[in-house]
């Protein structure tokens, strides 16, 4: 690590925007003379400046920098004139993803500073190939479970909301749900909560789901585990090791135990 960062001291390293345009950079075609905005963009384009090698060509940038462009909204929390705003702009610009049947997502932020402004940026993205005979596994900072159906994303349009939020929530774990696998939330307070996975009932991609973790007023979920008897995790709280696989097995929408 020293070595690398002697090497090269100005690289950031590369952050999940980047990664996901890396894998279907191939797949994306954008209009030639699309408007960009990328003033939220800065730590990716410090990123590509300072990195080892050249990441993408100037058409390719020109992609990036059109798929991740902020772009303006109204002054709402109505999610639907969000997603609307974001589809238009898209469908202006000809953002398509074609020969591939893996998707790429993207969580969408609404950025107020009151009724004059507010913009809409990319602030994770990541890539979902399809899994039709298995279960994602989606949990929110509010603690919101549930598992959906791979078949559910094999969609025709070319975009889609991928789940439904509470107002103020956001996406904090998604990935393929296991057999036999226990998962484990842990809360700012440091509450720990484990349970059977299969405890989560299946759901449509458009629904909330369900509680996870009782939490506090305020209070979020900060990590999520999905745990399998394979591999022991273990985690330091103030220089105390505390081992989630040897936390009891409780019953899901309970409070947890405090470490």
């Amino acid at each position: 690590m020293e070595l690398w960062n002697k090497k090269y001291p100005d690289f950031i390293g590369y952050n999940c925007r980047i990664t996901a345009f890396d894998l279907m950079k191939d797949k994306i075609s954008v209009k030639a003379d699309a408007k960009v905005n990328a003033s939220n963009l800065f730590m990716d384009q410090d990123a590509l400046k300072h990195a080892p090698a050249k990441k993408f060509t100037k058409k390719q940038k020109h992609a990036f920098e059109t798929l991740y462009s902020t772009l303006n909204t109204a002054y709402t929390t109505d999610v639907d004139t969000h997603i609307k705003k974001q589809k238009k702009a898209w469908k202006q610009n000809e953002v398509k993803i074609s020969g591939t049947k893996a998707s790429l997502i993207t969580v969408v932020f609404h950025s107020s500073f009151g009724e004059n402004e507010n913009e809409l940026f990319i602030g994770h993205a990541g890539i979902l190939v399809p899994t039709k005979d298995k279960k994602l596994l989606f949990v929110t900072e509010q603690s919101m479970c549930k598992l959906v159906a791979g078949s559910e994303f094999d969609v025709l349009k070319r975009t889609t909301a991928a789940t439904k939020l509470q107002e103020g929530d956001k996406i904090l774990y998604l990935a393929v749900a296991e057999l036999e696998t226990t998962l484990v939330l842990r809360s700012q307070k440091n509450y720990f909560l484990r349970f059977a996975t299969e405890d989560i009932p299946e759901k449509k991609k458009g629904a909330v789901g369900v509680r996870g973790m009782r939490l506090g007023d305020g209070e979020l979920l900060t990590d999520v585990w999905q745990l399998n008897n394979e591999k022991e995790e273990i985690i330091m709280i103030k220089e105390k090791a505390v081992h989630l696989n040897r936390l009891r097995i409780a019953n899901r929408d309970t409070r947890g135990v405090k470490k």
